[in-house]
Parts: C-alpha cells; structure tokens; sequence
C-alpha cells in the first residue's frame, strides 16, 4: 500500500474508527500517546503524521514540535476540535503543520486530505533524490578537475622516467654480453607499471573519459594483471583467494578496470589487521551476473559502522590515520557509473567487507 500513515490519540474508538476508514487506501499505524509516537518515528518511515491534540502527557502540537525539529520530511497534520481552534494556530505556528482536521471528520474529507499529504512527502523525497545526485554529480566533477590537474603535473616526470627505464635497459644490453636476466625482468616490469600509470594519467583526462565505453576489456587478465602487483603485499598481510569464472569481454579500458580493481583490493588489504594473521583474508570473485559482470571483493577484516558505509564513495571522505585522499573508492564508482555499471558496499562491523562491482558486458550492449 505505499507509504505508513502514524495516527496518534488516547480515544481507542476513535483509533478504531480512523484506522477503519483508511485502511483500503493506505497502510495505517494507530498509537494511543506522543511518547510511543516517538518511538515509532525512530524505527519506521513515516509518511504522515496525524495526531490528536488533546492527549494526557505530551499534547499533539508539542508532538508534532518534536517531529518538526527531529523528522522534518514527515507531513504533519493536527485534528482538533472546534474549541481547540487556538491550538490550531499554536501548531500551524510550532509544529508547522500541513493542515488542520477539526472533529468530527468527514470520510472524504479525510481521505482527499490523507491523499494530499502522501502526494507532498513523495514529492519532496524525489527532490531530495534529486539534490542528492546534484551534490554527487558535483563532487565528481569537483573530483575531475583535481584529477586532471594531477595528471597534468605528472606528465612530464612520467615520460622522463619511462625515457630513462628504455636507456638503462638498452644500456645494460649494449655494455653487457650476457645481461642478468632478473635485472631485465625487474626493468621490463618496472617499465610495464610506468607505462599503466601513464595510461591512468591519460585517463584522468576529462576530456578522454567520454571514450571509456567504447573499448572493452577481458575483466578476468585485467584482475590477474592486478594481483601481480601487489602478491608481496598479501604476503605480508594476509591471505587472497581468488575464482575466476569464465566471463565475456566488457564494456571499459583495461587501464580503468585496472584501476577499479587495485583500488578496491588496496581497500580490502589495509582493512586486515597488520602483523600477518594467518586468518586474515581477502576474496576475489568472479561471475557472469545476467547481462553484466560481477566482481566482488570481500575481506574479513574491520568491517564499517553504518555512518561510515554510507559515506564510503563521497569523494576525499578517509578514515585513514595518515589521513589519506579519500579520491580512490570515489574514482573507482566515477568510472563504473560511466560505464552504466554500478558499484555496492555491505559490512559488518567486527565482521568485514564486501564491495560489488557490475560492469555491462560488450556483447549485451
């Protein structure tokens, strides 16, 4: 039935009664003092409230005072009777109320009245769905701007730093006739990682983000790609276990993808305990999910308190000591939203964490 309509009033006919002329059209809470009130509002999502004014304890405007300081977004409506037309006024001016109902009602009128006020609360939770977006979309932005002026200072020590990696494994080549081979390595890979740093600089490029979702990538090289890099670091701080299932390629540049997956397994990582407990774990998957791909990251580290969960994407939001950027997770959504996948995070707190990532396979586009 839609949103929960909280009537308060001591007269348990009248409950009854209220409850019987709207329980066809709209799902009804009856409750007898604005004390309990109260404790339902902190636990349940109410749309209207209408409350009695003449009850013992708390009367109905100062009830709907406190819900008008508390629980701005519920619409509120007093029920009086004629020689209560001063509390009215009092609650029009207090409580802020949306209407007044004098007694004895009319089934109609409270219906359309009941009707109205529904209207006006999902009224405004669309525009707070709609500011929320405007804020996001404006810490992203806000996020691309400083991203490029980054990239844009980076730029140069990137290309002499790859320069000089070419020279140095030209050099040794030239010089020496039977070259260490674990020196090569150690200089390819370090090329191979300044040039993906370089691939991420260009694509923190504002300009270059409209081309993301016309490459694709194999999601699964890309994860194993990224786990190479960082196989010391579990080492040293717990165990991953990886499942990898066969998926098709994906919307995205490898690079991006890349970047979503370190970050998140970075996340995961330094939400283990230090010192290497041999339970501490991190748990990468990977699945087809309909017409996307799943990636979840889940580890059992420290988990999130609810507060923190729903911050957790907000752009320099870090709950690092060394207190960190707080960009990483924000990026990583940023690039999956462009992608027109979506990303989710779910933890418990003592327990751990898990963060879901859908990205559109290429084939389903």
């Amino acid at each position: 039935m839609g949103e929960t309509i909280l009537y308060v009033d001591d007269d348990k006919a009248n409950r009854t009664v209220f409850q019987a002329t709207l329980m066809s059209a709209f799902h009804v809470l009856c409750i007898e003092s604005g004390e309990k009130a109260l404790e339902v509002l902190k636990r349940e999502e109410i749309a209207v409230l209408v409350s009695d004014q003449r009850m013992p304890g708390m009367s109905g405007v100062e009830l709907l005072e406190t819900t008008a300081r508390e629980y701005p977004e519920v619409v509120r409506i007093l029920i009086t009777g004629y020689s209560d037309l001063d509390a009215a006024t009092e609650a029009i001016n207090r409580g802020r109320v949306a209407r007044y109902i004098r007694k004895p009602w009319r089934p109609e009128e409270l219906h359309a009245t009941i009707r109205e006020a529904v209207d006006v609360f999902q009224t405004k939770a669309r525009l707070r769905a709609l500011e929320r977006r405007l804020r996001e979309t404006e810490r992203v932005y806000a996020v691309g701007v400083v991203a490029a002026s980054i990239a844009h200072d980076l730029r140069n020590p990137l290309m002499v730093a790859r320069l000089s990696l070419e020279r140095a494994q030209a050099g040794l080549l030239a010089t020496t006739a039977t070259a260490e081979p674990r020196v090569l390595t150690s200089l390819e890979r370090a090329g191979e990682a300044v040039g993906r740093i370089a691939d991420i600089v260009a694509g923190m490029d504002l300009s270059q983000r409209r081309t993301r979702a016309t490459t694709t990538a194999d999601l699964a090289e890309v994860i194993r790609l990224t786990i190479s890099f960082l196989e010391g670091a579990f080492r040293k701080r717990g165990a991953l276990e990886v499942d990898l299932d066969p998926v098709p390629k994906v919307i995205g540049s490898p690079t991006a993808l890349s970047q979503v997956a370190l970050n998140l397994l970075v996340n995961a990582l330094e939400a283990l305990p230090e010192g290497g407990d041999r339970e501490a774990s991190v748990t990468l998957r990977l699945r087809r999910d309909g017409a996307a791909a799943l990636m979840e990251v889940e580890d059992n580290g420290s988990g999130m308190p609810r507060e923190t969960l729903e911050r957790i994407f907000d752009p320099f939001f870090s709950t690092k000591e060394d207190g960190g950027t707080g960009l990483g997770l924000a990026i990583s959504k940023s690039i999956v939203d462009d992608l027109g996948g979506s990303v989710e995070a779910t933890s418990t707190v003592g327990e751990g964490s898990c963060f879901s990532v859908r990205v559109p396979l290429a084939d389903e586009a």
